[in-house]
């Protein structure tokens, strides 16, 4: 049974997928760029998107800086450099281009009165000085208007570029829409902490919109033997994020984020291992800890993870030293200091034995049966004070580990454990002894994990609603989902049967966020349940008397009248 079980977990770890290397500009502000090591900005979170639906690849994202970038691509010593205008000619060493993930409008700010119906470009701004980016792509008309003395241009980087027109040593700045509005908010917020008059910054506007271009993941000639199959892969990902206006919604959020951002608060969060759920050994921690963040994050709230063992990490949050702590079953002892967030997960408890102990098993009907073995639990755990209270014979360790070599030695006959933890161990510590080890098939305890908010804390409440509130959001906006998706676990694993945590197509999307029913299974859906592949596309092949066909049916009885 346990080898069975053992299989199971084994199938749920990610498969594991081709890493590919992403290169992104550390000084295109607000679209890419490097913040204390760490790539942010629009472009980033697209990527992000764009590979979370392609499972065959992993994606790492480095900044590297624009012309360095450039250089290397040129020596084919990277793969792969983001974003590049389309221009084959003057940059031949770029060989393929994915479609275009992005488009970046061009626009004129000026700082002089200028009418905002009816501009005529650049008859209107005749006689102006305007300032334009050196390496900016160039306006063909205004460098005809320039070339015959009508306008003059002052040329020089982006951020002197912005200063000349903000000191009206030039009426007008031609640059990228996003970025210019981005320095301009950023730069009224500096004047605002310091005090200092922002109405040069107020009184520029936008006269003119003028051109957009897209932005491409671009390929060097480096050799990459799937480059073909993956510029084809990002692109599918690219139409369906299009067609879902998924594009535009990363957009607008992280621009908005951007223009106006929020001072994040930062909290830590006592936590100890808990199988590969709650992890040290995984980079981001496992699942459970990601959805945790996730969740805080949703609501502009960062956390660190203090890993200590588990009964330290409650004690830290019962005495207030941290404010939360994860996972634990409630109790009433635990009501008794803590405020309780809405379920993380299910955790069912069952009895672990060693199968050569008990030939046809242990017999457990009742709590009183359990006191013919020997127990062994883990310090600080729901069980072990009913043991303890209850005279039975009861060994307390440190952690799983040790109980289970307590078990596999003959110290004690019996250990509660969930079912995903106990053969995470195994799997990490005794895997050579699946085969000697079952449990029994009445569970000991059903019940829910949760995080735990220390009454000590004055904000211990509203930190609570602060993350459940954050928790069904991105269980909306299809984050959750994402996570999940991350560790190759589908909601059915993860829940199982769960009050209203309830997905019955079976597409990976709750009941209640659901907006397309009864979808047929294998469907590929976005966030809100519906098919992100053309409805009216379908493939039918022909091979060794079989007919294959491939495609989207609307609904169930669409499809059973296809193949009637």
């Amino acid at each position: 049974m346990i080898k069975k079980l053992f299989l199971l977990y084994f199938l749920s770890l990610p498969l594991v997928a081709t890493e590919v290397t992403l290169y992104a500009e550390c000084d295109n502000h607000p679209y890419s760029y490097c913040e204390q090591g760490e790539v942010k900005g629009i472009n980033i979170e697209i990527y992000k998107a764009i590979f979370s639906k392609i499972k065959e690849y992993s994606l790492e994202i480095k900044g590297i800086a624009w012309a360095e970038g450039l250089e290397k691509m040129q020596h084919k010593e990277i793969k792969m450099l983001g974003s590049i205008a389309y221009n084959p000619i003057q940059r031949p060493f770029i060989t393929e281009y994915t479609e275009p993930f992005i488009y970046k409008n061009k626009a004129l700010f000026c700082n002089k009165e200028i009418p905002s119906k009816n501009i005529s470009w650049p008859e209107d701004f005749y006689n102006l000085k305007i300032a334009t980016i050196k390496g900016f792509s160039e306006n063909k008309k205004l460098k005809e208007a320039s070339s015959k003395g009508l306008i003059e241009l002052i040329e020089a980087n982006s951020s002197q570029s912005l200063m000349n027109l903000i000191q009206k040593k030039v009426d007008c700045h031609l640059a990228d829409e996003i970025t210019i509005k981005g320095k301009i908010n950023q730069l009224i917020q500096h004047y605002q902490d310091k005090n200092q008059s922002t109405e040069a910054l107020t009184n520029i506007k936008k006269v003119i919109s003028l051109k957009s271009s897209g932005r491409h993941i671009g390929f060097s000639d480096a050799s990459f033997v799937l480059k073909e199959d993956l510029i084809k892969k990002i692109n599918i990902a690219i139409k369906i994020m299009e067609n879902s206006q998924e594009i535009n919604t990363i957009v607008d959020k992280t621009l908005n984020n951007y223009l106006n951002p929020t001072k994040r608060r930062v909290i830590t969060a006592s936590v100890y291992n808990w199988g590969n759920y709650v992890s040290t050994r995984i980079p981001s921690h496992g699942v459970v800890a990601e959805i945790v963040s996730k969740a805080f994050d949703n609501q502009n709230i960062d956390i660190n993870y203090n890993f200590v063992h588990s009964n330290h990490a409650y004690l830290l949050a019962k005495w207030g030293k941290s404010c939360l702590t994860f996972p634990w079953i409630e109790t009433n002892e635990k009501r008794s200091y803590m405020y309780s967030s809405n379920a993380l997960k299910p955790s069912s408890t069952y009895l672990f034995y060693k199968k050569g102990n008990f030939k046809y098993g242990i017999k457990y009907n009742k709590f009183s049966d359990l006191k013919a073995y020997r127990i062994g639990g883990i310090n600080g755990y729901f069980y072990e004070k009913e043991f303890q209270d209850n005279n039975f014979n009861y060994t307390s360790f440190k952690d799983l580990k040790s109980a289970i070599q307590a078990l596999l030695f003959n110290q004690i006959d019996i250990i509660p454990s969930n079912k995903d933890i106990f053969v995470s161990e195994l799997a990490n510590y005794f895997v050579n002894e699946m085969d000697n080890l079952s449990f029994h098939k009445q569970s000991f305890n059903d019940g829910s994990t949760h995080v735990l908010f220390s009454k000590r804390c004055d904000n211990a409440k509203s930190l609570r609603d602060e993350f459940n509130h954050g928790l069904e959001n991105i269980k909306k906006d299809g984050t959750f989902k994402e996570v999940l998706d991350k560790y190759n676990i589908t909601l059915e694993d993860f829940y199982g049967v769960m009050g209203g945590e309830v997905d019955d197509d079976n597409d990976g999307v709750f009941n209640e966020y659901d907006e397309c029913e009864n979808t047929i299974k294998g469907t590929k859906v976005d966030n809100r349940g519906c098919n992100t592949i053309d409805p009216y596309i379908m493939d039918i092949k022909y091979d060794k008397n079989q007919l294959h066909i491939t495609g989207y049916m609307p609904s169930k009885k669409e499809h059973k009248d296809f193949i009637s």
